[in-house]
């Protein structure tokens, strides 16, 4: 069994916000996603094989690109 776990990346979501700060945009809200990079697997490459780590990498690609939704918590109204 391999286990591995979600790094929430702080220090690249601050980038992301001191960014838009520097653009004029200022919305007030700090994302956290796997899209702007402040949220990422650990790493595991050494201890999976190819074809699984292949099969992470598409996953992490689609739901960058929002072909797989998920809710949470705090998407409850």
């Amino acid at each position: 069994m391999t286990l591995t776990s979600v790094i929430f990346d702080y220090g690249a979501a601050m980038k992301n916000v001191l960014t838009e700060i520097a653009n004029g945009v200022k919305s007030g809200e700090m994302p956290l996603s796997m899209a702007n990079g402040a949220v990422y697997l650990a790493d595991f490459r050494d201890r999976v094989s190819e074809e699984v780590e292949t099969q992470i990498a598409e996953l992490t690609e689609q739901l960058i690109a929002g072909e797989i939704t998920y809710t949470t918590q705090y998407d409850v109204e």
